[in-house]
């Protein structure tokens, strides 16, 4: 019996040890996995905030061509914060998404924008008519129309396909709109004229960087998401924008061999000590290749 009551008073001693370990070793996983989601939350929390603040700032301020840097001035302390980069560095003045006018939530309505919260279930059919806002959103930017687009409104809409699995349907709709509106640039490229044709090309790619910078901002939760996990297929909004402008632009059989006839001769005219018309010419059609 007392050899039967020690084992029995061991195997309940290494019970209660081992049931302590299993409950701290769960505890403390919970808190690892726990932590970087509510790091995320926080984040998102932050940015929304801060979105919510420069949504405040366009409605009191009618933004028009001569008061651009009067916006920006007065939202300068907003966006500095932002977790996240949300201005292109290589755009002009008063070219950004947060220059939207105090009608921006009437405009965005009718163009068919919506609002979601996180966590409210998307069909396919809900996700199609995301898109189609996202897409046309797009098409505003490349026809310089921006101005009156939400950008709070564009970046929920992409969060929210995102967040409900539509990344890829996003990212290949994105990559098949700027293609599209590509192809029409490439058009303009094939009729210049060949001593034009560096010239066009330049106004078409510091056009494209522009736009794209543009596409990214609105797009910024794809990229740290969506893309981050799918390295192998998928790059950066912009980079991918930069590499279907050399592809279908660049690349085009009727100006790919017209550019470097042109650039080739640029070289000769600055060996020669010749008059070159724009110095930066060269440098930029080489940064399209």
């Amino acid at each position: 019996l007392k050899v039967a009551k020690s084992r029995l008073t061991k195997l309940t001693s290494n019970a209660r040890w081992l049931g302590g370990h299993i409950v701290w070793t769960a505890v403390v996983s919970a808190i690892v996995l726990a932590v970087p989601v509510f790091f995320e939350y926080e984040r998102e929390c932050q940015f929304f905030d801060q979105m919510n603040q420069l949504q405040q700032a366009q409605m009191n301020y009618r933004f028009s061509s001569n008061s651009g840097s009067t916006f920006m001035s007065r939202v300068t302390s907003i966006v500095t914060g932002l977790p996240v980069r949300m201005m292109a560095t290589d755009r002009t003045d008063g070219e950004t998404l947060g220059t939207a006018s105090a009608s921006s939530s009437s405009a965005s309505a009718a163009a068919g924008f919506r609002h979601f919260r996180a966590g409210e279930p998307i069909d396919e059919r809900e996700a199609a008519r995301t898109w189609e806002s996202l897409k046309s959103a797009i098409h505003q930017i490349h026809n310089h129309n921006a101005s009156h687009l939400s950008f709070e409104e564009l970046y929920r809409n992409g969060y929210n396909l995102v967040l409900h699995k539509y990344g890829l349907k996003l990212y290949q709709g994105v990559e098949e709109t700027v293609t599209l509106h590509l192809l029409e640039v490439s058009k303009r490229c094939i009729e210049s004229a060949d001593e034009d044709l560096l010239s066009r090309l330049k106004v078409e790619w510091e056009d494209h960087k522009m736009t794209m910078g543009m596409i990214r901002d609105i797009l910024m939760y794809m990229d740290r998401n969506y893309v981050r996990q799918h390295p192998q297929q998928c790059v950066p909004v912009y980079d991918m924008g930069l590499r279907v402008f050399r592809d279908t632009v660049i690349g085009h059989a009727r100006v790919r061999d017209r550019a470097i006839g042109q650039i080739l001769a640029e070289l000769r005219r600055e060996l020669h000590d010749e008059t070159v018309a724009d110095p930066q010419l060269i440098k930029t059609a080489l940064s399209m290749l």
